[in-house]
Formats: structure tokens, C-alpha cells, sequence
């Protein structure tokens, strides 16, 4: 028998003493023998001879190192996590030895366990990284996990776990608003990505993994999305600087510095596009910014303007009224709508002052009768009858009686109601009768209202 096979045995023996106990109920002792079982089979690895010894030496490795990780994990108070998953890298490393060198030497049922030992072994890692809060102890942990497993079946797991949890990350960082952080995790991403796309391919067509072949491109497609976003804020930072710089720091605004902006700002625009439409709304926000408040180009500031305005509802129910990018965008968009609104009131204001003056004998004339409603009603009637179609005038007799209404009656109203109705502007057909027809109907409209008003005062109304 050689001494790697004595070792051995007398590490086994001391593996079965520890396993005849109730780890529960005795622990510290538990742990003392396996732990001497270990130091055995250490023993026995080192004086082995051939490969077969050595795999049998390193399986017995994993499984009593494993054992003191179930220990430790189990016990009250439950050992720090570092220290169990010491012991779980040590089980992993012997077996992931074992199962790599025994392939001539043992059959499938014996590299079967080992393999299913090692899986169960990098699991306990992962549980056991969950417990550090430290989102960078679990990167840590993850990151050697994959390098010292050297089974490539079980590692592709590990690198999906990895590329998972740095993916995670950057995404918290993003929302943080550290976009360097996120950056960097997203570039970590790709190499566990395409350990697992290399390892998922392996063997023949039969033996591709496309389950996991599958996950590793969903996720690159969403690490490229995030960097996009990342970008795109990094792009809009280095604009946000620039202008700041040209805005506060040099006597003379520099143009060329401005368009620099333009630039960044319209790249991260692009960026951010079909990926992270709230990036792409803030982006189109400064655009509009830079175009309203430096260059006072108010055709383009709106342009972007409105189009972040359509991104922001785009995401509703998500709101971002406190946000200052949308406060610039609705303000300006709102100062630019009363503005065209002056502007139209003004110009028609203008328009209306030329036909005011054309008609200024006209309104003399109607003025002189205005006084009383009934005399004016006749007067316009037969001097300015309206061009509605449908209207006939009234016969001389109708209008003589109209003489007779007391200003209280509803005849006196309806008489009234009937006159706005065939002079009111919004009942003039401007593209047919004119822009000057309907000026005079407004004017002629204002002296009716006035009557009108009138009988309300009178009837208590």
C-alpha cells in the first residue's frame, strides 16, 4: 500500500468518526475531526504517486472541506461568511482537480458525484456572498469564484451569476447618478458574457447549451442599452461643464465653445434614443435651453423643446414636475405660447385698426341712431342689412310696431336676440363676405349687447 494511500485511509477514518456524530449537538468537535481528516488527505495529495491517487486525495479534499462549510454555516452564532467561504473555495479547487484529472481514471458515477459536489459547492459560495452588504465584497467573491473553477460546465454558471450581479450594479449606479461607476461595471460585463457564450458552444451541435446561450445574449443586449445611457449622461455632463465654463468663466461668450455644447448635447441625444427615453428628454431639454437663452434661436429652442415635452408624456404615469430640466421645458414652452398669442392679438389688433378707419363714415352714421335699440334695429336693417342668407327683413308694419315694445317685454328681447343673432361676427362667413363686413358686425354687435345688457339691469335679471 503506498503512503498516499495510507494517509488516506487514516483521513478516512477520521471522516467517519465525524460523521457518526450529531453535528448539531457537538459541532466544535465535528469540525476538529474533519479538520483532521483534511490535514490527512493534504498529506496524501502531496505523496500521491500517480493521477489516481491524486483525484481520490483531491476529491477527499472537497468533500471534507465542504463539510466544515456546512458546519460552520449551520452553527450559532453562524460564523462570518468569509471565513465559510474559505472553506467552500477550498472544496471547490480539490474537486474541480479531481473531476479534471480523473477522466482515465474513474468511471461516470464516481466524476458524476464530484461534478454535482462542485455545483452544490458554488452554490453555497453565491448564498453565502449574499450575506456581505457590500455590493463589491459579492463582486469580490463571484470574481474568485470564476477564476479557481477550472470545470468548465459548472464555471458557466458562475460567469452568469457574475455578469448578472455587475450588471445589477451598474444599474444601481445609474440611477444614482454615477454614470463613470456604471460605465465601468458595464464594461466588466462583457467578459463573463462571453465566457458563457464560449462554454455554452462548446462540443458538438448537440451538445450546445442554448438555454444559457440564450440568457447571455438577452443580457448583452441589455448591458449595450445601459451603456448607452451611461454614455449619454457622460455626454451631457462634459456639455454641462463646456457651458458653464462659457457662461461664467470667459468675458466674451465664445461661439465656438457653444457649438461644442450643441455638439455634446445632440450626442447624447442620439445616445439615449430608442434606449432611455428620459435621457434622451433631458438632452432635448438643454438643446433647447442653449438654442432660447445663448444663441436665441426661438424656431430651433422650440423645436427641441416640444419634442422633450412629447418624451415626458410619453412615459406617463411617471411624472417630473419636480424635475428642473421639465420645469425649463413647460415654462418656456408657456412663455412662447403667450408670445404668439400677443403677437396674433397685436397683429389683428393692427388689421382691425385699418378697416376701422375705412369704415370710420359708416360708424358715424350707425352711431347716430344707436341711442335707442329699436331705431337702431330699423336703421341697420335698412341700411346695413345682413348678408345672412336665410334672414328676411321685416315688413314696414312689423317695424312700426316695433315702436310700441316697452324695454321690459320679452318682444323687446326677442327683437334683441334676434339682431345679435344675424350680426354676431361668429356668424359672418369672413372667405365670403369680407374681413371689413366683420369688423362692422362686431361694432354693430358691441351697441346691440350694450341694449341687451340693459333690459337685464331693468328686469332685475
Amino acid at each position: 500500500m503506498s503512503l498516499s494511500s495510507l494517509h488516506r485511509n487514516q483521513g478516512n477514518e477520521f471522516f467517519r468518526q465525524a460523521g457518526s456524530l450529531n453535528a448539531d449537538e457537538s459541532p466544535l468537535q465535528a469540525k476538529d475531526l474533519y479538520e483532521r481528516a483534511l490535514s490527512c488527505y493534504y498529506q496524501a495529495k502531496d505523496k500521491s504517486e500517480n493521477q489516481e491517487e491524486e483525484c481520490s486525495a483531491a476529491k477527499n479534499i472537497g468533500k471534507a472541506a465542504w463539510k466544515i462549510a456546512g458546519i460552520l454555516t449551520n452553527k450559532e452564532p453562524q460564523e462570518k461568511p468569509d471565513v465559510i467561504i474559505f472553506y467552500l473555495h477550498e472544496a471547490i479547487k480539490a474537486l474541480c482537480k479531481a473531476y479534471n484529472i480523473s477522466e482515465e481514471w474513474k468511471d461516470d458515477e464516481w466524476r458524476g458525484e464530484v461534478f454535482e459536489t462542485i455545483c452544490a459547492c458554488l452554490q453555497q459560495v453565491i448564498d453565502a456572498s449574499e450575506a456581505f452588504v457590500d455590493t463589491d465584497q459579492k463582486i469580490a467573491q463571484l470574481e474568485k469564484l470564476a477564476f479557481i473553477t477550472s470545470v468548465d460546465e459548472a464555471s458557466i454558471d458562475v460567469h452568469m451569476s457574475l455578469a448578472t450581479l455587475y450588471f445589477h450594479d451598474g444599474t444601481t449606479k445609474l440611477q444614482n447618478g454615477d454614470y463613470k461607476k456604471c460605465l465601468s461595471r458595464m464594461t466588466d460585463c462583457y467578459q463573463p458574457i462571453e465566457e458563457v457564450k464560449r462554454l455554452s458552444k462548446r462540443g458538438d451541435a448537440l451538445r450546445i447549451n442554448y438555454e444559457m446561450l440564450n440568457e447571455a445574449r438577452v443580457l448583452e443586449k441589455d448591458v449595450f442599452f445601459h451603456t448607452c445611457a451611461a454614455k449619454s449622461v457622460q455626454a451631457r455632463m462634459m456639455g454641462e461643464e463646456l457651458l458653464q465654463s462659457a457662461l461664467l468663466e470667459q468675458e466674451a461668450l465664445q461661439m465656438t465653445l457653444i457649438f461644442e455644447v450643441i455638439d455634446w448635447f445632440k450626442q447624447a441625444v442620439v445616445l439615449a434614443r430608442n434606449v432611455e427615453i428620459e435621457q434622451e428628454a433631458i438632452a432635448e431639454s438643454r438643446l433647447g435651453y442653449v438654442y432660447d437663452k445663448v444663441l436665441r434661436i426661438t424656431l430651433r429652442a422650440k423645436a427641441y423643446y416640444t419634442h422633450c415635452f412629447e418624451l415626458a408624456e410619453s412615459l406617463k404615469p411617471r411624472m417630473f414636475t419636480a424635475c428642473q430640466w421639465y420645469k425649463d421645458c413647460t415654462a418656456t414652452l408657456l412663455r412662447y405660447q403667450e408670445e404668439a398669442k400677443k403677437r396674433d392679438e397685436e397683429e389683428k389688433s393692427k388689421e382691425r385698426s385699418g378697416f376701422l378707419e375705412e369704415l370710420s363714415q359708416e360708424l358715424e352714421e350707425i352711431k347716430d341712431h344707436k341711442d335707442l335699440a329699436v331705431e337702431l334695429i330699423k336703421f341697420l336693417y335698412t341700411n346695413y342689412p345682413p348678408k345672412n342668407p336665410s334672414w328676411k327683413k321685416p315688413s314696414e308694419d312689423e317695424m312700426e310696431d316695433w315702436e310700441e315694445l316697452k324695454t321690459t317685454s320679452k318682444a323687446y328681447k326677442k327683437l334683441l336676440i334676434k339682431a345679435l343673432g344675424v350680426y354676431h361676427p361668429d356668424k359672418v362667413d369672413e372667405g365670403i363676405y369680407g374681413k371689413k363686413w366683420k369688423v362692422l358686425c362686431e361694432e354693430i354687435t358691441k351697441m346691440l349687447t350694450f341694449h341687451y345688457e340693459s333690459t337685464k339691469i331693468g328686469s332685475g335679471d
